[in-house]
């Protein structure tokens, strides 16, 4: 791994239709290197594909930061295609095996790798649990956003990647993503509110080496992270919002409570405010003590908030405050 000098360097590895499309939505960031893991892209009425294709070719592609956004029709209709595709899940994860030395090549001096991987293809399932250990082997920071777009439908399958994944990388971020209509009428499934999520950890991954190190320090061995963002004219309504667990994954499926140690927080609010904003936040959520049989998550033990402004341009807000939370080290109880 690389020594930290200006910026650090970090790989941000789509893996998914649809991570793909919210790679490409990213800014562009110091340092940071967008690509994605290929094979992801077929169309899926042509789910039944051919690895034949792909063994000789190259398994990462660098994202063209021009071309369009990729559709990701996935009517409930479609899912038994998925199902299908899964067929092919040990010749797919074989043929990733075949790549393992091209995967840790483009990892190599990493000082972070964002994973952004939605679960809605063969390659997806099977690349993400080899490119999760081959990256945290490196010795880099890794976290791995996971989208599972189908609810119930594959839910053995989807918990499974992301308990393996959770085995070997620093912290997964987990979210069932939200349904939306097309103009053309299609269903598509998007990243919805947690789509802040990869902005906020690479905006203060860049910032400098001491906001690297103290993220560093917050997302490693921090296991499962939740995450969500509010908005109001008011702090208190902000933050609020944000813990909001019928809004924001805060439980799992069981409808456990969460408790977290400690969390990174971005807020954007008017810059000629914004330090007493962001002390104010600080404080509320140190005071989140939630009722008994309340459903908020709570903070326990040793609380460790790392709180940024976010990358924006605040001024044209005016009032409004948005406050978002990834919280790290998630134990269900």
């Amino acid at each position: 791994m690389s020594q930290l000098a200006v910026s650090p360097s970090i790989k941000v590895i789509a893996l998914g239709r649809a991570s793909i499309e919210l790679v490409e939505d990213l800014p562009f960031m110091p340092g940071v290197d967008y690509c994605q893991i290929s094979g992801a892209e077929y169309n899926w009425k042509d789910y039944i594909w051919s690895l034949e294709a792909m063994n000789n070719a190259p398994l990462i592609k660098d994202i063209s930061r021009t071309k369009s956004g990729l559709s990701v029709p996935v009517l409930e209709s479609e899912w038994p295609h998925l199902a299908n595709d899964l067929k092919n899940l040990d010749a797919v994860r074989a043929l990733v095996q075949s790549h393992e030395l091209e995967i840790i090549t483009r990892l190599q001096e990493a000082d972070m790798v964002l994973l952004v991987i939605s679960l809605d293809c063969a390659m997806s399932f099977a690349a993400s649990e080899m490119v999760a250990k081959l990256s945290r082997d490196t010795g880099a920071l890794t976290i791995a956003m996971i989208g599972a777009p189908y609810g119930c439908f594959l839910h053995e399958a989807t918990h499974n990647v992301i308990d393996n994944v959770l085995s070997v990388v620093d912290s997964v971020i987990t979210s069932e993503g939200i349904w939306a209509c097309e103009s053309d009428g299609r269903t598509k499934w998007c990243w919805g509110y947690e789509t802040t999520a990869p902005k906020d950890i690479l905006w203060c991954a860049t910032k400098s080496e001491a906001d690297f190190n103290a993220l560093k320090q917050l997302f490693t061995q921090s296991g499962r992270s939740v995450c969500g963002h509010g908005l109001g004219d008011s702090v208190v309504e902000a933050v609020n919002e944000a813990l909001d667990q019928e809004i924001f994954h805060w439980f799992d499926s069981y409808g456990k409570p969460a408790t977290a140690p400690s969390a990174l927080v971005s807020v954007l609010a008017d810059w000629e405010t914004i330090a007493n904003v962001m002390d104010e936040v600080k404080t509320v959520l140190c005071n989140n003590a939630p009722l008994a049989g309340s459903k908020m998550p709570y903070w326990h033990g040793a609380q460790q908030f790392l709180v940024t402004a976010a990358e924006e341009e605040s001024w044209l807000i005016g009032p409004t405050i948005f406050v978002n939370i990834i919280a790290a080290g998630v134990v269900f109880k």
